[in-house]
């Protein structure tokens, strides 16, 4: 964070609405390197209004004309660079966020990917206001990995992946055999959320999210099938018109994991 990130932070926390402030992403897990962004959770218990958020990035924000307040479009959020480094601000609902973590952790309710990529936020942030210890709490309540929630996971993803007949993998081959490659490229990324899904639930780990899912993976290479991670590069480096060829024999290698996997799970 830069020094002005505390006046960020500061004003932030003054504010009614606002019970945590915590700072995430690389900042966070220690990866940051020069000139990476600033990501700030907010959990609130009412909307701020716009007008507030707007008052505070006039305040700090470098350049004015790039200020974006209440950006839509993947959950609440401002963005504005503060002494030349882009802060981003995501606005969470209290009440929403701690339903979100009680959704896997206590209901074990699974998603067609990502399933438990909130958690995995919530045990990387680190609370820099809290004054009711609404994320303190959250993360010393944060049970072991539920052996359920992987049941959950591979149940609801399994199916979609590969099990069925209008399952990403056929709908990929259905692309090679149309040489859509548009389509090729959305069935693919559909196809190995669900795998990514399945293999952080297999191996017992929160979903780190859309970022490094494959170094993540690497690192538990020894717990995957053998030759996992290096089917699924595979099918990355084939989603182009020209490997088109190539990709079936790579995705049927990723299933014939996913089926070892789901075979061998741990109870």
């Amino acid at each position: 964070m830069t020094p002005y990130s505390h006046d960020l932070i500061a004003q932030l926390s003054k504010l009614p609405e606002v019970e945590a402030i915590a700072i995430g992403g690389s900042q966070a897990s220690g990866r940051a390197t020069p000139g990476s962004d600033v990501d700030l959770y907010v959990l609130t218990a009412d909307a701020i209004p716009t007008n507030v958020r707007r008052g505070i990035a006039n305040e700090l924000a470098d350049d004015p004309a790039e200020i974006e307040i209440a950006n839509p479009y993947w959950g609440d959020e401002d963005g504005y660079a503060i002494d030349g480094v882009w802060h981003d601000i995501v606005f969470f609902d209290s009440g929403w966020f701690l339903d979100e973590i009680a959704r896997a952790t206590v209901r074990h309710e699974a998603r067609e990917g990502y399933s438990t990529s909130f958690v995995f936020t919530l045990v990387n942030m680190q609370p820099i206001f809290d004054p009711m210890a609404i994320v303190t709490t959250a993360k010393a309540m944060l049970p072991e990995y539920p052996g359920a929630l992987t049941t959950a996971i591979i149940a609801r993803n399994f199916p979609v992946a590969c099990g069925i007949h209008a399952s990403y993998r056929n709908q990929i081959a259905r692309a090679v055999a149309l040489n859509d490659a548009v389509a090729l490229n959305h069935r693919v990324a559909a196809f190995l959320a669900c795998v990514f899904d399945i293999a952080f639930a297999s191996l017992r780990m929160w979903h780190p999210g859309e970022k490094r899912q494959l170094q993540y993976l690497d690192a538990r290479r020894d717990d995957l099938p053998a030759g996992f991670t290096g089917a699924i590069r595979r099918v990355v480096d084939s989603c182009t018109a020209q490997g088109m060829g190539d990709i079936m024999a790579a995705v049927d290698d990723v299933v014939a994991g996913l089926t070892e996997m789901v075979q061998t799970k741990p109870s």
